[in-house]
């Protein structure tokens, strides 16, 4: 008798041990989910490539790399499918701020050269995969990413900007392109939550055809697709997230 009392007792114990236990680790995984939003700063490295196939603007200039200040916010949810750690979610990222400019001087002073400048704005539609640790979330994450981009190319003369007396390449296009990276988050307080963050967005290459001051093609015979400047870029972005879980 007795020894049945204490395997029931036994029995119990483990039982609601288990229980606790499955119970704290649910808790553990639904602590990651549910909506948040967040706000970041980010340098953004932009590898760009400018070329026509005259060498009306470029004359063949190297490849372009600036690294840049840009921002942005984000707004998301998180949701853990089964017990246990693994935390999927979904998230729009809007990022700013990302414009560049850089000169390529032909002469000391810098009246002379080649100059280019491009802006953009992008909103990437991301799903998210990773696995929680405690306070700590290992992800991927990658997706469609849209926005806009104006792109400039001057052939300085004398130092003048303006594109009513120099030759220029200009236009804003909209973009299509893919947004992938990943990171790691921590929970350093209730709700509140640290991410550390790297992406990179591929976009397309975009055309702009190349004018003279009277707005005229400026190559001459050349063919409309010859006579434009092609800006091949892509941007890589370390960024410094805060969140708030709603």
């Amino acid at each position: 008798m007795t020894l049945t009392i204490m395997k029931t007792s036994v029995a119990g114990m483990v039982a609601v041990l288990a229980l606790g236990s499955s119970q704290a680790h649910a808790q553990d995984a639904v602590a990651w989910g549910g909506a948040y939003g967040s706000a970041y700063v980010s340098g953004a490295m932009f590898n760009v490539e400018a070329s026509d196939f005259t060498d009306t603007i470029t004359n063949d200039a190297p490849p372009i790399s600036a690294l840049v200040p840009a921002g942005g916010f984000k707004l998301g949810y998180n949701f853990a499918p089964r017990q246990g750690d693994l935390v999927l979610g979904l998230e729009v990222d809007v990022n700013a701020g990302l414009q560049s400019s850089q000169l390529i001087a032909s002469n000391p002073s810098g009246s002379d050269g080649f100059q280019f400048e491009n802006k953009m704005t992008l909103v990437s539609f991301l799903g998210r995969a990773g696995i929680a640790n405690g306070d700590l979330l290992a992800y991927a994450t990658g997706g469609p990413v849209l926005g806009t981009g104006s792109y400039i190319m001057r052939d300085l003369n004398g130092g003048t900007s303006d594109c009513t007396t120099i030759i220029c390449a200009q236009t804003t296009e909209n973009l299509f392109g893919l947004a992938v990276g990943g990171g790691v988050e921590w929970e350093f307080r209730e709700d509140v939550i640290a991410r550390f963050e790297l992406m990179h967005y591929a976009l397309p290459t975009v055309a702009a055809p190349i004018l003279n001051n009277d707005a005229t093609p400026a190559c001459g015979s050349a063919t409309p697709a010859e006579c434009s400047a092609y800006f091949a870029s892509s941007s890589t972005q370390a960024k410094i997230v805060i969140s708030y879980r709603f």
